[in-house]
């Protein structure tokens, strides 16, 4: 079947323009909740490496970058977004922490919008999961197949409290004395 020159078909370009506009956006978002951690950090009186709920903005700064060129270079690759969404949501938990101690810490809750702060504060727990996630999907953007499934799960189990039925062995020492030795993995 020969291919017209200049035309494409229906509906090509639409999912790549739509994809390059989202990758624009989200990471118009995630460089002004960066830049919006500066002033943030002044008005709590606080340090940019300050121990808040999140990872410094210095930090989380080129995994956003990284994210944006794998979700603009290859927009079917989750991983691009997953690690654009990630690095969001920690600078978003970053930047209410430092509204909320602004707020109530050092303005006795005069602040406007200062419940939404704390109310947005822990949205960096949305980013373990999709830490989950990128484990699951790593290299390529596809869910491993085989033995590889119980190690995206990994992250996920940890981070609900329950790290997976243990593993032990018998084992003999350096004195050739027989003794469980007690692995602490993840079984599968």
């Amino acid at each position: 079947m020969a291919e017209q020159a200049g035309v494409t078909p229906q509906g090509a370009g639409r999912l790549r323009l739509g994809s390059h506009v989202a990758a624009l956006v989200l990471g118009g978002l995630v460089l002004v909740l960066a830049v919006a951690a500066v002033p943030l950090a002044r008005l709590a009186h606080m340090s940019l490496n300050a121990a808040t709920a999140s990872v410094p903005v210095w930090v989380t700064a080129p995994g956003a970058v990284g994210g944006f060129v794998v979700a603009w270079r290859k927009p079917g690759n989750p991983l691009g977004w997953i690690f654009l969404a990630l690095n969001a949501f920690s600078m978003l938990t970053e930047d209410a922490a430092y509204y909320a101690v602004a707020d109530y810490r050092l303005h006795q809750g005069g602040l406007p919008l200062g419940w939404v702060a704390l109310l947005v504060q822990p949205s960096g727990l949305l980013g373990l999961v999709l830490l989950g996630l990128i484990f699951l999907l790593f290299p390529d953007g596809h869910r491993l197949g085989g033995g590889g499934r119980c190690y995206g799960s990994m992250p996920v189990s940890a981070w609900c409290g329950w790290p997976g039925p243990p593993r032990s062995r018998w084992a003999r020492s350096s004195a050739t004395i027989r003794r469980w030795i007690p692995t602490g993995s993840y079984s599968c």
